[in-house]
Formats: structure tokens, C-alpha cells, sequence
């Protein structure tokens, strides 16, 4: 498969994206872009910085653009994120930015990178993440039946 071959797909939001204000990612076969409203809803118990509330960012952007290389039938499902925190994010209301690129593609999937800036340009995280994609597999599935009284 070539980049010539590859349309990128529709982004599709889920009502988590709506919980973390994390916007549609837009983008390609080779690169995505998104962006998070922060805000007090990030804080703690303690008022600080919870970091993991860009993991969803995070996954979506560097994701996307793998996604986008997946065969026509498949999904793509995140098998590893790594995620470095250079500061922890603003609880001010202030946007960060997210861009990916792709590394390498296999015929699974690839490994993608991506980084979140804050409003002045200041790197916020680094992530890479390995997507890996493959056919659907639902399928019915008929459970035995157990007895789990006591005997």
C-alpha cells in the first residue's frame, strides 16, 4: 500500500472527545491534527494538573493517521502509547495543539508520534503510539452455562 492509495477517514468523535473538549481530528494518511480546551476540570482533588486527561488527545492524533492506512473492513485499535510530560498542562482555559506524523507503517499498522504545544508554542507532552489494525471480529458468541450455587 502507498500513500496514493489511502484516503483518509472521517474522524469518528465519541462521547469521550466531548467529555475531554477534544476536537475532531483532521488530517491524512501521513499526519493528523487536533486540539483540547483546558480548564479546572483537569485538576485534582488538590487542585493540580491531572496529565493523564491528554492521554485521550493523544491516542486520537497519533491514531488517526494510521487509521487512515487501514484496510477497507478494519479498525484500528491502540496497542501501545507512550506518553512524556516536558510541564504539566494549564487549567486556564487555554488551547493545546496537537500534531502526529507517521513513522513507519506495516501491513498491522505503524508506529505514529505526536506532540502537544500549549498556546505559546512550549512543548506540553510527546507521545508515540503503535495502532494496530485488523478485520472486525463480532461475532456471537454462545457462553456455557455454569451453576454457581454453592453446593
Amino acid at each position: 500500500m502507498t500513500i496514493e492509495d489511502v484516503t483518509a477517514l472521517p474522524f469518528v468523535a465519541t462521547g469521550v472527545e466531548a467529555l475531554f473538549r477534544v476536537t475532531p481530528v483532521t488530517g491524512d494518511a501521513t499526519h493528523g491534527t487536533s486540539t483540547m480546551t483546558t480548564g479546572p476540570w483537569m485538576a485534582d482533588e488538590r487542585g493540580l494538573p491531572c496529565r493523564g486527561a491528554l492521554g485521550v488527545l493523544m491516542d486520537d492524533v497519533t491514531g488517526y493517521p494510521i487509521t487512515a492506512r487501514a484496510p477497507a473492513g478494519h479498525w484500528s485499535v491502540t496497542t501501545e502509547l507512550h506518553l512524556d510530560f516536558s510541564r504539566s498542562p494549564a487549567l486556564d482555559g487555554s488551547v493545546l495543539r496537537a500534531e502526529s506524523q507517521v513513522v513507519t507503517e506495516d501491513p498491522d499498522g505503524g508506529l505514529a508520534t505526536s506532540r502537544v504545544v500549549d498556546e505559546s508554542g512550549r512543548v506540553v507532552a510527546l507521545a508515540s503510539a503503535r495502532p494496530d489494525s485488523s478485520p472486525p471480529t463480532c461475532q456471537r458468541v454462545r457462553c456455557p452455562t455454569t451453576s454457581l450455587q454453592p453446593e
